[in-house]
């Protein structure tokens, strides 16, 4: 059996900015005190990693009376007792900050959404276009190939979140209910392509006749003004 107990007790970035190293002691030891580890040997650190400070905590299970530490369920009550600190040292508490995750979460699906209607409303022919024009304002689109190099979904991603899954945006945006509309769009822009094939052609065809129609003017008008020959006298 392990008797190390490893907690690391992580404010939320803003307070973590604030927070000095005495005061981040006093959290932990009342974080300790609400764990009933306080008469255990512990070993803690601060670290900082991406801006982020948290402290790295390791605490023996035995106690200094022999005792062993019972940790049933010691993931709940770490969180209960951690909740109980930041609320007691007006910290930015774990709910709050999952709230707050969850609103930014949801302002995303929705920007991403909204991103997403544009582009199809512009038309993209095919999964690849889709993805280009998506990258131009600002979504980046991450497709998930087998070993067949089939694309069988995609997730989809903005600055500041990790991807998701496109169905986890929006039920409408998943492979198999864009991928008709890039079929669709592809008829389209092929049809458009040849009645303005067609149409280029008929005008080209008119502009001749009509080049053909003038030229014949011309001919017959130097015909008409041409001089007519005096015959020469009898004897």
């Amino acid at each position: 059996m392990n008797n190390t107990i490893s907690i690391v007790l992580s404010p939320s970035v803003e307070d973590g900015k604030s927070l000095t190293n005495p005061e981040l002691r006093q959290i932990t030891r009342d974080y300790l005190q609400g764990m009933e580890l306080s008469d255990h040997q512990y070993v803690a650190y601060t670290h900082s990693d991406r801006k982020h400070k948290h402290v790295h905590l390791y605490v023996n299970r035995i106690n200094s009376h022999g005792e062993a530490y019972n940790d049933s369920y010691i993931g709940k009550k770490s969180q209960r007792i951690a909740d109980e600190v930041a609320k007691k040292r007006g910290l930015v508490r774990a709910k709050e900050v999952q709230k707050v995750k969850e609103h930014s979460l949801k302002e995303a699906k929705a920007n991403i959404k909204e991103a997403h209607l544009k582009v199809m409303k512009s038309k993209p022919t095919s999964f690849h276009s889709y993805t280009k024009r998506m990258k131009t304002i600002g979504v980046d689109v991450f497709p998930s190939v087998n070993k067949k190099g089939e694309t069988l979904g995609f997730k989809v991603a903005i600055k500041g979140f990790e991807p998701i899954k496109a169905s986890a945006v929006w039920r409408g945006m998943t492979l198999s209910k864009i991928t008709p509309f890039f079929e669709k769009f592809d008829r389209e822009a092929k049809e458009r392509e040849e009645r303005a094939r067609v149409m280029q052609q008929q005008y080209r065809e008119e502009q001749r006749k009509e080049a053909e129609k003038i030229e014949a003017e011309r001919q017959r008008k130097l015909e008409q003004n041409k001089p007519t020959r005096n015959k020469g006298m009898r004897r």
